[in-house]
């Protein structure tokens, strides 16, 4: 008997032991799959976001119309979908625009544009949509991106 007791508990050992092994393997291979996103985000962004303004001033250039452009991104690997991708914002005084990328394939996923109206301090949908979904206003862009930005 107590034989079988120790080779069950063996067994369970090893089991768990190769659970135990082949999650921190699955964490590790996730941080790696997050790092090269990271990786990509950045080189989609700086080929998408142009700046032509000196070192310090961040992501941005001036526009033909004298528009100062300010780019930002906001990276995520979505673990669900096996993907990477990237929001880039860029925003003028009267302009807004997102758009949501697939890092990989570097194809545009969703995008809106909006105006800016600092009188009324509102936004004005000029064009909003994620895939075929069509949205219109920043709160339903917003709930359109989330599974892909925070999943």
């Amino acid at each position: 008997m107590r034989t079988v007791c120790f080779a069950t508990f063996a067994a369970m050992f090893l089991v768990l032991g190769h659970i135990t092994i082949s999650s921190a393997g699955s964490a590790k291979e996730e941080y790696e799959l997050q790092e090269r996103c990271g990786e990509r985000c950045e080189e989609v962004f700086e080929k998408r976001c142009p700046s032509v303004l000196p070192e310090g001033y961040g992501r941005s250039y001036v526009d033909a119309h004298g528009d100062l452009w300010i780019f930002s991104y906001e990276c995520h690997y979505n673990r669900k979908l096996n993907k990477c991708f990237s929001l880039i914002t860029s925003t003028t005084t009267y302009y807004l625009n997102k758009n949501l990328v697939d890092v990989n394939s570097n194809k545009t996923v969703g995008a809106c544009d909006f105006n800016i109206d600092s009188y009324a301090q509102h936004l004005s949908v000029k064009f909003c949509y994620v895939l075929s979904n069509r949205c219109q206003s920043e709160s339903e862009w917003d709930a359109l991106v989330k599974p892909y930005m925070e999943e």
